[in-house]
């Protein structure tokens, strides 16, 4: 349940009587780090994206992160393999290299 409160079958969501927020416009990161202003509810639910709220798509939100780049070369690449392979076990475990391996080719 997303919240809000139950207004009966066949009812509309129009004008947001379950007060969710859903019909509010913001920004929403589509397909990675295309960025639109969309309602809440289009951003989700038509787009499958990721709502933002009021933050403006001149700041750039949508810009892909790479988490799994460890060595801040802005590139998850062999380097960072190699960085948590001679760290493993003192500075880097297992989730880090899972974070380099799923994030590997990300440019920033």
């Amino acid at each position: 349940m997303i919240g809000g409160e139950y207004q009966g079958d066949d009812s509309s969501c129009e004008g947001d009587p379950c007060g969710v927020g859903f019909d509010e416009p913001g920004t929403c990161c589509i397909e990675g780090s295309q960025c639109m202003q969309l309602t809440h509810a289009a951003c989700e639910f038509k787009y499958g994206g990721r709502y933002m709220g009021a933050v403006s798509c001149e700041d750039n939100p949508c810009a892909p992160t790479c988490s799994g780049d460890l060595n801040a070369d802005g590139a998850v690449d062999v380097q960072d393999i190699l960085d948590v392979i001679s760290g493993f076990g003192v500075s880097y475990g297992v989730d880090d290299l899972l974070t380099v391996i799923s994030d590997f080719c990300c440019t920033t």
